[in-house]
């Protein structure tokens, strides 16, 4: 398991937008089918195997994390990132 230095809790954010110093780090998952609808305030949205299989479901997951505070570097580097994924993975039934 990886190790995360800002986060000393098991405490995240309520809402991506929430995301900052006190509470670095937002997780948000969901299930797609197909059927359109809207998914941890991602674009609305299908699953992928869905185009292949009407009977298709799958799980989304957003992660969203704001790094520790950096020593800046100009035009290169800012110095806090806040980084965001996106992952999805068909449920086999």
């Amino acid at each position: 398991m990886g190790f995360l230095a800002n986060v000393p809790g098991t405490s995240c954010a309520g809402t991506q937008a929430g995301v900052s110093n006190a509470t670095p780090i937002w997780v948000c998952t969901g299930t797609l089918t197909n059927t359109t609808a809207v998914v941890c305030g991602q674009p609305t949205a299908i699953c992928a195997d869905c185009a292949l299989d009407n009977q298709a479901t799958s799980i989304k997951a957003v992660v969203t994390y704001m790094s520790v505070p950096m020593v800046p570097i100009p035009g290169i580097l800012t110095g806090q990132l806040t980084l965001t994924r996106i992952a999805e993975a068909r449920i086999i039934q």
